[in-house]
């Protein structure tokens, strides 16, 4: 079955949801808000996590950035 492109906004909205999380306690990350578009506030907001949490600084969600 392939990965249609509600369940890829939907997977990106997860993600924009722990990032927004994660900021109300790491003022180090950039505040995003779920929308489900992975635009450049959600790279930036990824890159910070990344770079904070001792990741390779990529913008993109891969599994080790995922699993921290």
């Amino acid at each position: 079955m392939p990965y249609t492109n509600a369940q890829k906004k939907q997977h990106i909205r997860e993600i924009q949801t722990y990032l927004y999380a994660i900021s109300l306690f790491d003022s180090r990350i950039p505040q995003v808000i779920p929308d489900g578009i992975y635009g450049n506030e959600t790279a930036t907001a990824v890159r910070a996590f990344q770079r904070e949490y001792g990741l390779r600084d990529t913008g993109n969600v891969d599994s080790a950035t995922w699993n921290k």
